[in-house]
């Protein structure tokens, strides 16, 4: 499958990471599966079993861009997929540094991304364009 540069254009220094919302497990079935794997150097190929005690409805994938760390975080839809939301954001506010930039690919409709940004605003929030 090839690379698409649109999402490569769109990762710069201020990318602190992804957010990834499907409504389907993690696989390499999901739409964009392939694009995001590039930025954390082929981790997902080593994730797509999971451990008995590791969620098939979330992953964080960490890794370091540009020198820095760099985050990509899968979550499936379900009932806690805003609590979920908030820990991984609480999370990242630990190795922010300066990077502020968090990008979404909200496949299921449900980041409010004016709701994020009150509640966390030294961060900034952008849909990922992956067409």
């Amino acid at each position: 499958m090839e690379f698409s540069t649109l999402f490569r254009h769109q990762i710069t220094p201020h990318v602190l990471g992804i957010l990834w919302l499907t409504e389907k497990d993690f696989s390499a079935k999901l739409e964009n599966y392939h694009n995001l794997n590039y930025f954390v150097d082929g981790l997902f190929s080593s994730q797509i079993q999971p451990a008995e005690n590791q969620s098939k409805q979330k992953r964080l994938f960490l890794t370091e861009s540009f020198g820095r760390p760099f985050f990509i975080s899968h979550i499936k839809q379900t009932q806690k997929t805003e609590l979920e939301i908030k820990n991984l954001l609480d999370l990242a506010q630990n190795f922010q540094g300066s990077k502020d930039i968090i990008f979404y690919i909200d496949e299921i409709q449900q980041f409010t991304e004016e709701k994020w940004k009150i509640e966390y605003p030294q961060l900034k929030f952008k849909r990922l364009l992956t067409e």
